[in-house]
């Protein structure tokens, strides 16, 4: 019989340089590269061992683990098993109502060096993680070495992390990738606290586990410095629109194992072709059928009565060959059977002896005789099976039996990781089988009752686009496992690295070292051990101490880079000294601040505050929130500028900065200076899930609502989308200020896209009824909401243009988790005005909570253009006003001078105290919107606050009131809070005690914010008295969470916000961020104010209050503003053209 060859394409192609060869440019290319790469090496550096190349013959310093005469090894006996009650639902208030104990294992806790070492983490997959935990020999051979404790976390709904236990097939919606996720995350933060140590955290992670590693590093960077992805199939989902799914592939792989080329047998593909050609001919009559069973020896229990039976026992076949494949090990393991049994040395040479024979063409017994044990070698592992295909359906009552069995993952496959397969028969020898998605979507509902959610993997983890945005991945694939033709099969950037090892089946890298093991293993190992130390020695190179005692340990008198430190903004209310820097702000873009008022007690909740008239209650509490070496920079630059001007130069519609001013589009006001941008746009609304994160989308949907603008200006071909994502208000506010996006779009080609936020305007789930499910609205579910969206509109437009993001405030925020997040669905950001360090839990960059209310009181000051008597004179009627409130009398009085709605409001001093804080709060607001000309912004169209406002504010605290005319001073107090209060000019009273009648409980004007930020984004504020005006009222986390519980029905999640989206580190990890600060923003002390990066940007607003830069140009912007925005619009003109190269050089 004729040898036949199998295609396999396992074959890299390195993408080769279509630049014309130019000898001088090449020089001056090659020049100051190597220039720049050794000033780069002087200037960072860099430990000796950074400095080898991977495959350089390193000194080991493995430990090793004796194998137990059958090759297995009882690693538990060197680890502590430890449970962590995890949350069912992090991404819900609550935890989505309840908690379960997660298995993990701490290990070789004698290796742990607490000062210099590391945390070896094992990403568990979908099995009980003591399977990981005895084989992973990669984390146990090295750790002594690199100083590590090893950490074994199981998945959640594997092993001994069951949910609900016996019942938990009734509750399969909390298991989900991104919940898995953020357990890790949660694990290795409480390790991290309970140790009291700061160590870099090495993932590790094989097959479906090699997925978990990539994505943990994409979603986490925070937490985990760098991972070791072995087989880790990510290319293996569809909506990839610059890459096809290979559904073809694995079978591909599967082929070519079967084929001479990897060692077996000459006839075997051609011999299993013919023996699944026999089965389907036999299989059409009922006497075939029982021919089959016979000659297969199929179990009584499963009885051949139809073509559908047959067909379920050639798809059980076939599973069995790509098990033999990804087993096919050069020694005996148990691994692929977890444990069960053990398949002899490359198993699918063994199988594929049995089909070595030339067959007569009419012994078709001969031939499935020689079948039958082919596939037995898996099958027949035990060597005790006496009939194949046994059928034993599950039920509910044997749910441990099923996750023992893995079966979970059909499961997670269905609800979120879709990944189609396909056979055809030519490149393989399996019988043809295309994707069919209804079938396979119909079968997911039948066991799973979730309907396939086919692009979703792609939109929520990316795919090689996402992979050019993140850093410190290993991915490794093995010749011999047929995961490998969905994996990655290239190297990304020079720390997204692809190690492809020859003869090697599925992570092999990852098992414990073994004399058979092939030298191409060995190696890749070294390579591995490489890029760990590399990640290593980066993270204490940030940490100047312990880099110090590494370098005394390891014998290294090499210096480490200090980071410069950022301090609190120092402002004092005696001498404000110059404002360099700013930090920055997010409140609500219609926001209401809450100040700290004069207790303790103070809380989060933001209820409406509507300027122009007083607060419907008295006693809300109002709060919204390096230099290079010069030679290494020069040959940089030059580097740079030649590569990058010789690639654009090729790209059509790509300009590149000559340093050209750009010109806005002029958009005239309205005679009162406000525009209506509704009239250029389109009303559109999308179906989105309620829940992403749970299968079946949470069980319902919404419809979201978005407007498409100026589309005039867009062009397909090298156009931009320009995203504006939506905060906490009706999107029309944005869409009519958010100036730097109209100005912008037609010198970018841009279409312009205001997208709401789920929960506001008009994109209110539920209805009336909204206050009774407030449980999906979270960060996490609207940054998905608008992955969604662009998704879509990319989809229905078929277009592959860059989305440059924009937002403010919590839009900022919003934006620039959009990035870090989703950096395959956004490309750039601009964000204003973002506190995105006003969380718990940065040991880098501690929360300032004081610091909003230190910059609200710099905006009173003299150095910022106010009264000279304003902060003392507030301090004197804070003074006053509670001293006359100690009696039934002063209060009485001050209800008068105050002009207070209802004389019964101040019953009790608590009430008095209600009174400082309201009143207080008003600075807080008009620091915010302390822009240079009237503005109805901060006010959310109601009413204008004057040019200035607190200056205008601070003009009735002018005078130097005798120490005898409290009345006078009160009243100018009045009249200085009435600047925000009474911006109508309308108010005859303030704070009344009912609301208007068309003002409802529902979030119209941005209440629901408060909800935010008790379930997710807890942002602590107090003051002390001595740096601001206010009175001490440091933050309070217990009274804040009561406040929560007792408004909301939820708990504080202090430290929630920054696990999830990480402070100072993350940033550091993502690319094409600007973040933009006005001095006059009080929001400015929880931002960004330092650039962290070439193009993680800091840009200081001298005179800016909150987000100004994003606003319409104007004859009164200073002209820190309008430099702002220029440098705001060079980034967003580079990320675009860097979009463009990349998309031409693929």
């Amino acid at each position: 019989m004729a040898k036949e060859s199998t295609l396999m394409l396992l074959t890299q192609q390195h993408a080769s340089s279509s630049t014309p060869c130019r000898l001088r440019v090449l020089v001056l290319i090659v020049g100051a590269t190597l220039a720049t790469a050794a000033m780069l090496a002087l200037s960072f550096d860099v430990v000796s061992s950074r400095s080898a190349s991977p495959m350089q013959t390193m000194v080991s310093l493995s430990t090793m683990y004796p194998a137990k005469e059958d090759g297995t090894r009882d690693m538990l006996q060197f680890c502590e098993e430890k449970y962590i009650t995890q949350e069912l639902d992090h991404f819900h208030a609550n935890g989505g109502g309840g908690t379960f104990e997660q298995r993990y294992f701490v290990c070789a806790k004698d290796n742990f060096d607490a000062k210099t070492g590391a945390i070896f983490f094992y990403l568990g997959n979908e099995a009980d993680v003591t399977l990981y935990a005895n084989n992973t020999g990669l984390m146990w051979e090295n750790a002594k070495e690199f100083g590590a404790l090893i950490v074994f976390a199981e998945h959640r709904y594997f092993g001994k992390s069951l949910p609900f236990g016996d019942d938990v097939l009734g509750h399969m919606e909390f298991l989900s990738v991104a919940q898995v996720l953020a357990d890790y995350a949660v694990l290795i933060e409480g390790i991290k606290d309970k140790l009291n140590t700061d160590v870099p955290v090495i993932g590790f992670g094989g097959s479906y586990g090699g997925m978990l590693c990539t994505w943990f590093r994409l979603k986490y960077p925070h937490i985990v410095d760098g991972v070791i992805a072995a087989s880790a199939p990510i290319l293996a989902f569809m909506g990839d629109k610059k890459r096809s799914v290979d559904s073809e592939g694995f079978q591909r792989g599967v082929t070519f194992d079967m084929s001479e080329q990897a060692g077996s047998a000459v006839h075997c593909v051609p011999n299993v072709r013919r023996a699944f050609t026999t089965i389907a001919k036999l299989g059409k009559t009922a006497s075939g059928r029982q021919e089959v069973a016979d000659l297969l020896r199929v179990c009584e229990s499963n009885p051949l009565d139809s073509e559908e039976d047959v067909s379920a026992i050639v798809d059980a076949v076939i599973d069995a060959y790509g098990n033999l494949a990804m087993g096919n090990y050069p020694y005996s393991t148990s691994y692929i059977t977890s444990g069960a049994s053990f398949l002899p040395a490359y198993p699918m040479r063994a199988a594929c002896e049995h089909m070595k024979g030339e067959f007569a063409v009419d012994d078709h017994v001969g031939l499935l005789a020689a079948f039958r044990e082919s596939f037995g070698v898996f099958l027949n592992s035990t060597k005790q099976q006496t009939c194949f295909f046994p059928h034993d359906p599950p039920s509910p009552s044997k749910a441990v039996e099923i996750n023992a069995q893995g079966n979970f993952y059909g499961y997670i496959e269905c609800a979120e990781l879709y990944a189609p397969f396909s056979r055809d028969n030519v490149h393989d020898p399996f019988p043809v089988a295309p994707v069919d998605l209804v079938q396979d979507s119909e079968n997911c509902f039948s066991q799973w009752q979730v309907r396939v959610r086919f692009n979703w993997a792609v939109t929520e983890f990316g795919s090689i686009k996402a992979l050019h945005s993140t850093s410190n991945i290993v991915f490794s694939n093995g010749k011999y496992d047929p995961w490998s033709m969905i994996g990655i099969s290239a190297s990304i950037s020079d720390s997204v690295v692809y190690l492809p090892i020859d003869e090697s089946a599925h992570h092999l890298d990852l098992f414990f070292t073994h004399p058979q093991d092939p030298p191409a293993v060995t190696q890749a190992r070294r390579a591995e051990k490489h890029h760990i130390r590399t990640w290593i020695d980066e993270f204490y190179a940030k940490k100047p101490v312990a880099a110090a005692e590494r370098n005394k340990l390891e014998g290294n008198d090499g210096r480490f880079r200090k980071r410069a430190a950022l301090g609190p903004l120092a402002l004092s209310v005696v001498d404000f000294p110059p404002r360099v820097k700013t930090k920055q702000a997010t409140a609500a873009d219609h926001p209401s601040v809450t100040m700290a008022g004069t207790t303790s007690e103070r809380s989060p909740i933001l209820p409406t505050s509507n300027a122009g008239r007083s607060s419907g209650s008295l006693f809300n509490r109002l709060r919204r929130p390096r230099t290079w070496i010069l030679l290494s920079g020069v040959a940089l630059v030059v580097a740079t500028v030649v590569i990058f001007s010789l690639r654009v130069s090729s790209t059509p519609g790509v300009a590149v900065s000559t340093g050209a001013p750009f010109v806005p589009t002029v958009f005239p006001a309205k005679e009162d200076g406000t525009r209506d941008m509704l009239q250029f746009c389109e009303e559109k609304f999308i179906t989105q899930e309620l829940d992403h994160f749970r299968a079946n989308g949470g069980g319902d949907s919404f419809e979201m609502r978005y407007f498409v603008c100026a589309k005039e200006n867009f062009n397909p071909k090298n156009g931009s989308i320009f995203f504006y994502v939506g905060n906490e208000a009706d999107v029309t506010l944005y869409l009519n200020n958010t100036g730097l996006m109209w100005e912008n779009a037609k010198a970018f080609n841009a279409l312009i896209v205001f997208a709401e936020h789920r929960y506001f305007g008009k994109s209110i789930p539920f209805g009336d009824k909204v206050l009774d499910h407030m449980e999906y609205l979270a960060s996490t579910q609207a940054l998905a909401d608008y992955a969604v969206l662009i998704e879509d509109l990319k989809d229905k437009m078929d277009i592959d243009v860059p989305v440059i993001g924009f937002g403010g405030s919590y839009g900022g925020m919003l934006g620039t988790w959009f990035r870090t997040k989703y950096p395959h669905v956004v490309d750039g950001v601009i964000a204003g005005s973002a506190p995105v360090l006003a969380f718990l839990g940065d040991k880098e960059h501690p929360v300032d909570s004081e610091g909003f209310l230190r910059v609200v009181t710099y905006d009173m000051s003299e150095a910022a253009g106010s009264a000279p008597n304003c902060i003392p004179n507030v301090r004197r009627a804070i003074v006053k006003l509670r001293e006359i409130g100690k009696t039934d009398a002063g209060r009485k009085e001050l209800a008068t001078l105050f002009k207070l709605c209802d004389s019964n409001t101040l019953a009790t001093e608590a009430d008095v105290e209600g009174l400082v804080s309201s009143t207080l709060g008003a600075y807080g607001n008009l620091a915010m919107g302390n822009y240079p000309y009237p503005s109805s912004y901060i006010t959310s169209g109601e009413s204008f606050l004057p040019a200035y406002p607190v200056r205008a504010s601070c003009e009735f605290l002018r005078p130097d009131f005798a120490e005898d005319d409290y009345q006078g001073l009160l009243a100018a107090f009045r009249e200085s809070v009435g600047v925000f209060y009474n911006s109508t000019k309308k108010e005859t009273c303030y704070f009344p005690t009912e609301s208007p009648s068309n003002v409802t409980d529902i979030d119209i004007k941005g209440n629901f914010w408060g909800y935010l930020e008790c379930s997710e984004l807890y942002m602590p504020m107090g003051s002390d008295g001595i740096h601001d005006v206010f009175p001490p009222a440091p933050a309070n986390e217990t009274a804040d969470d009561e406040a929560c519980f007792a408004t909301w029905g939820v708990h504080v999640r202090p430290r929630w916000a920054n696990t999830l989206y990480g402070g100072v580190k993350a940033l550091r990890t993502t690319s094409n961020i600007v973040f933009s600060q006005g001095t006059f923003d009080p929001w400015s002390a929880t931002g960004v104010t330092e650039t962290l990066s070439d193009s993680v940007v800091y840009v200081s607003i001298e005179g800016g209050a909150h987000h100004l830069d994003l606003f319409f140009t104007h004859p009164l912007d200073p002209p820190a503003v309008t430099a702002a925005r220029q440098l705001e619009l060079q980034h967003i003109q580079k990320w675009i053209a860097e979009f463009y190269v990349n998309k031409a050089s693929n």
